[in-house]
This record gives C-alpha cells, sequence and structure tokens, in this order.
C-alpha cells in the first residue's frame, strides 16, 4: 500500500493487495449470510448451496461486495499502525477488483502551530468593555495560529452554525423559510456566508 499527502491536512491510502486469507474468510461469511436470505426455488433459506449461492448472487458481484465489507478492517489496520489520526467518513472507491486498485482519501487531525500567545498585550479598558477585551484576544490568538483545516471540520462547523441560527430564528417567532425570504437567500448562500468565521471557530478548538 501507499499513503500519499493531500492539501488541506487530507491524505490518501491506495491499497493493492490484501491478505488471500482474509479475503477468503469475509467471502465464507458473505456466502453463508447470502444463503439465509437469498429466495432461491427449491432451497429453504439457510440450505442454499455454495455453488448455487454464487450463481444466482454472481462471481464478480461477490467479490466486489466481498472488499467493500473487508476494506475498512484493513484500512482502519494501517491507519492505526501509522498512528494517523483519522477524523470525518473516509471516502472509498473500488476502481478495479482485478487487479485490485482501492483508493481511500480521508481527513486527519492537522497539525496546528500555536505563536506565542503570552505577548498578547490588551490595552487597559474599562471593566464594562471585557467582552470586546476578549474578543481582540481571540481575534489575535486566530491569527497567530498556524496549521491546515480539514474542509470536513469546517464543514461541520458550518452545519452546526446553521442549527443554532435555526433555534435564533424560532425563538423570534419566525419560521426559518421566511427567514431566508426576508433575506433573500437560499440555504447554501447562509453557509457559504459562514465560512471565515466557521474557520476561525475551528482554529480556536485547536488553539
Amino acid at each position: 500500500y501507499q499513503i500519499k499527502d493531500l492539501p488541506g491536512s487530507r491524505k490518501e491510502l491506495f491499497i493493492t493487495k490484501i491478505d488471500p486469507k482474509l479475503l477468503l474468510e469475509e467471502e465464507q461469511k458473505l456466502l453463508r449470510e447470502l444463503s439465509q436470505s437469498l429466495s432461491v426455488k427449491g432451497f429453504r433459506p439457510g440450505k442454499i448451496p455454495e455453488s448455487v449461492v454464487r450463481e444466482e448472487f454472481g462471481e464478480e458481484a461477490l467479490k466486489y461486495k466481498t472488499i467493500e465489507r473487508i476494506i475498512p478492517k484493513v484500512a482502519n489496520q494501517i491507519i492505526q499502525e501509522k498512528s494517523l489520526r483519522m477524523i470525518g467518513q473516509p471516502e472509498l472507491i473500488i476502481q478495479q477488483s482485478d487487479p485490485l486498485e482501492i483508493r481511500i482519501a480521508f481527513d486527519v487531525l492537522p497539525e496546528i502551530t500555536l505563536g506565542d500567545y503570552r505577548s498578547i498585550t490588551l490595552s487597559k479598558q474599562k471593566s464594562s468593555e471585557t467582552r470586546e477585551r476578549e474578543e481582540e484576544y481571540f481575534r489575535r490568538l486566530i491569527e497567530m495560529t498556524e496549521g491546515e483545516i480539514p474542509e470536513s471540520l469546517t464543514e461541520e462547523e458550518k452545519k452546526s452554525m446553521l442549527w443554532e441560527l435555526r433555534q435564533t430564528i424560532l425563538g423570534q417567532g419566525m419560521t426559518y423559510e421566511q427567514y431566508l425570504s426576508s433575506q433573500g437567500k437560499t440555504e447554501q448562500q447562509v453557509l457559504e456566508g459562514f465560512q471565515v468565521q466557521a474557520l476561525e471557530r475551528v482554529k480556536l478548538r485547536f488553539a
């Protein structure tokens, strides 16, 4: 197998070989399950011969399904061996089954570099302006935070912000559809408008 670095704290795992013993064990397990679930005239569930199951399901479909079932186990083992901290759901593509070519793209926790936050100095202000001082501190902290943030984290944060917005709108006695109409925006445009703030919120989470 090979692991390739992609932009945005993302990696790609390319697999061209799987232990034949693991494939055989998974195939036999799948055949037993299909024997229970397939409906074949003249045979009771669980009593369908393997040859009949193979004929009914199809050899190519059987091979593909076996690979599809076993790949998460194989990929997780490799990811753990390499001490990769995967986040979110991986993207699996079986490019071909013979010869085997599988591509798995996934995000990993980003390596965030935090600047010298102790060097941040704030001007003295009245106690009533505490909130403004806190916002200034976090703004400058974000500016000092370096590292590639996975797009999946930003997208999840945008969804979270959308949920918060929906709750606020409901609290004001307005429906979400009425809000969109009043703003002249689609939900996609609202989500796109969250991009910068969502990125800042994710950075603060790692700071």
